[in-house]
């Protein structure tokens, strides 16, 4: 057992003895960041996209600034929703204090955070989300600004330290998050943020165990290949060997990769949520997901709002 693997499992049985209602520790999601994700690591590039069937993510960041990546802006996005649906308001303050605000997203108060907090909240403002929709009888696209003014202050240089500041959510954001937010365990996010692939499975597992309730479906087989689209098609990419004569080898070693990398972050995650241990199967081709109990108990009625 790995000290990342143990660290998990004890973190888990204490979150086990608690349910996150009466921690006051249930937050949310909107339902297009649970379905879809930003880049696990620095893109390198300026676009980034994630399809999920019908439905693509597309983020376009500035070229002097990067897109966001990584388990920093998932941690600040489900903030963001959080505040958004608790409060009913798109304007979010960020709390008293610099130790505060770390707190609240479960980081340390240390220079690496404060110095990754202020990066990745730059490249997250300053990005552009698409959502399109396409298929033989309909096209459709939202573009969406996550933040219409972000004003954010832990300048420590002065005599003074600076602290304090404010967001305010663009309509279209605002409304994407309140209309049918996907709830989850804040603590579950905060544990697994050193794997964001685990982070986006947590989500993506509450969101379509619902949809499996709801629509009264005992099971759902999910092609790999639809996966990879969805978390990992990076996987392979950037091999300096891709020719005509190798791709589909090489597109076959990147899946298996993907797939062996999902399952053990798979593995991460149902220790939190160990009413799906029994409800989840895998072959070569698919992922085979059947109907389970909610993670969430009694959740915010929200979610019964989200559309088919």
């Amino acid at each position: 057992m790995t000290k990342r693997q143990d660290s998990l499992i004890n973190t888990a049985v204490l979150i086990q003895r608690e349910a996150a209602k009466e921690t006051g520790m249930i937050g949310f999601l909107a339902r297009t960041l649970a379905q879809s994700s930003i880049p696990h690591s620095d893109p390198k590039t300026n676009y980034y996209e994630r399809t999920n069937g019908l439905t693509t993510l597309s983020i376009t960041g500035k070229p002097k600034i990067g897109l966001p990546y990584g388990s920093i802006p998932r941690l600040l996005l489900t903030w963001i929703c959080t505040q958004a649906v608790k409060t009913q308001s798109p304007i979010l303050n960020i709390g008293s204090s610099q130790a505060e605000f770390l707190r609240m997203l479960g980081m340390q108060n240390t220079g690496y955070y404060i110095k990754q907090l202020d990066e990745q909240a730059r490249r997250l403002f300053s990005s552009l989300i698409s959502i399109e929709y396409s298929d033989n009888d309909k096209f459709m696209v939202d573009n969406i600004l996550i933040a219409k003014k972000a004003v954010l202050c832990w300048d420590k240089t002065t005599d003074k330290p600076v602290w304090g500041g404010q967001i305010m959510l663009t309509n279209e954001f605002y409304d994407e998050i309140t209309q049918a937010p996907v709830p989850l365990d804040l603590r579950v996010m905060q544990a697994l943020k050193k794997s964001p692939l685990a982070m986006d499975i947590y989500a993506w597992l509450i969101y379509r165990i619902f949809l499996l309730r709801m629509k009264k479906q005992p099971q759902v087989k999910i092609p790999w290949k639809a996966l990879q689209a969805q978390f990992g098609s990076g996987y392979g990419s950037n091999s300096k060997k891709l020719t005509a004569n190798n791709q589909k080898k090489i597109e076959q070693q990147a899946l298996r990769d993907f797939r062996h990398k999902f399952l053990i972050r798979l593995k991460e995650v149902i220790l939190f949520y160990p009413e799906i241990a029994n409800c989840i199967d895998h072959d070569e081709c698919f992922l085979i997901l059947r109907s389970a109990k909610l993670h969430i108990h009694r959740a915010s009625n929200n979610l019964a709002r989200i559309k088919q």
